[in-house]
């Protein structure tokens, strides 16, 4: 009826500059799943190129949008401190840089504010849009979401099955295998494809304006690539985001599933993790390993399991911490180098830590800009749905390797500015 009531007042809807992200990243995921599913050297440079060719689209759309109020409160500190950070540890030592690593430190945080700035533009901000149902609202007065289209419905669904196809490509071919290879797709391993899974999660908040609110999802979006550590980040997120009494009823069920699982089908998937997990954990309480002088060899006969993903990450850290405390001052601020814990390290490997990983290559001071990011972000997002895939990857980053991840981490800084600016729009509407 409204078409009817307001037949010469309706106008067109107003554009929303998260749609332009939105098609850049599909685009993106199109030509990487391309590369990844043909193993072509050429295509995988031509995704590097869309990368940068999308961060500069997006860069020079956002410097011609009107300005508003701007980034919440704090961000814009927070990721100054950052660069500042990362621009005197380039400084430092240019020689000592990995410079594709460099790039995507520089150009991953950024989107934090094209989604800040991008949601502010997106029609009716400013209405607190939990005061009326929608029902209540005429058709000019509804909030409009980039989901409501069907061209932006599909590109979802192609965000989330290229990746797929080109995993099954992958192991039609033999490059990689179900169980042991180390490729998922576009991504490295199964700890970065899990990281993608949970910022499409947020990301489908920011596209929908209808965070995720299953505790059951959650879950098996934490266990399906069989990863421990996305699991238990998962559950320590659901807990401290939205951890009222429905919300750990419902977790407490599931988890009772899961440990049923767990006791029929200890082998499978991320259950067949438990076993090493448990025997590191008794090596290390009955002191049978010194983890600063034992050796790898040594850990796998120990522990009659090639699975050393628990007591790596230990001795990997250890190591990396006391060549971190045996450097200079001036080290100890700037760091080592982006790619220093590859080339200083024993096992040539980054640390599995990101935290660790910045603190050691960039110093101090960038390390305590992303953790304030982080922590702005969270604290704007709150206690909610919308927070419990953005509090995920916060975790997890202290496990595994993230920041390497362009697409997933563009995903993750778009969606946290977004839904943090959105979450402050609402709290702080006018009367």
């Amino acid at each position: 009826m409204a078409s009817l009531r307001y037949p010469l007042t309706r106008r067109l809807p107003e554009p929303n500059p998260s749609g332009l992200f939105f098609a850049v990243t599909v685009v993106y995921v199109l030509v990487l799943a391309l590369a990844a599913a043909s193993g072509s050297g050429l295509l995988k440079a031509l995704a590097h190129g869309t990368a940068v060719a999308g961060f500069a689209l997006l860069a020079v759309h956002w410097l011609f949008l009107p300005r508003t109020a701007g980034a919440p409160p704090g961000v814009v500190p927070a990721l100054g401190l950052y660069y500042a950070g990362l621009g005197a540890a380039l400084i430092v030592g240019l020689q000592a840089h990995d410079l594709v690593d460099l790039l995507k430190l520089v150009l991953a945080p950024a989107f934090v504010v094209f989604g800040a700035d991008f949601e502010r533009q997106r029609p009716h901000w400013q209405m607190d849009e939990r005061r009326r149902p929608r029902w209540q609202m005429d058709e000019r007065q509804r909030p409009r979401w980039l989901w409501d289209e069907l061209p932006v419905r599909l590109g979802f669904a192609a965000l989330v099955l290229l990746p797929l196809l080109a995993w099954a490509a992958q192991l039609a071919a033999g490059h990689t295998a179900l169980g042991g290879g180390r490729e998922v797709g576009l991504f490295a391993n199964r700890n970065n494809a899990a990281l993608y899974a949970v910022t499409l999660i947020a990301l489908h908040a920011v596209l929908s304006g209808r965070p995720l609110q299953r505790v059951t999802v959650y879950l098996l979006v934490g266990a399906a690539f069989g990863t421990l550590g996305v699991l238990l980040a998962v559950l320590l997120a659901l807990v401290l985001a939205v951890g009222r009494p429905r919300t750990l009823v419902a977790l407490l069920a599931a988890l009772a599933l899961f440990a049923l699982v767990a006791w029929l089908l200890p082998e499978v998937g991320v259950f067949a993790r438990l076993g090493p997990l448990r025997d590191s954990l008794r090596l290390l309480a009955d002191g049978r390993v010194d983890l600063a002088t034992v050796s790898y060899a040594d850990l796998v006969r120990q522990l009659r399991s090639t699975d050393l993903s628990f007591l790596f990450r230990l001795k990997h850290w250890l190591e990396l911490i006391t060549l971190y405390a045996q450097g200079s001052p001036y080290e100890w601020l700037f760091g080592f180098g982006i790619g220093a814990s590859v080339r200083l390290s024993e096992i040539h490997l980054v640390p599995h830590n990101d935290y660790l990983r910045l603190l050691f290559e960039c110093g101090a001071l960038t390390l305590l800009g992303f953790v304030a990011l982080l922590g702005v972000l969270l604290w704007h997002v709150g206690r909610r749905w919308e927070g419990v895939p953005l509090a995920v990857v916060a975790i997890y980053f202290a496990s595994e390797n993230l920041v390497n991840n362009y697409l997933a981490m563009s995903v993750f800084w778009f969606s946290a500015g977004a839904l943090a600016a959105r979450s402050r729009s609402t709290t702080h509407a006018p009367g």
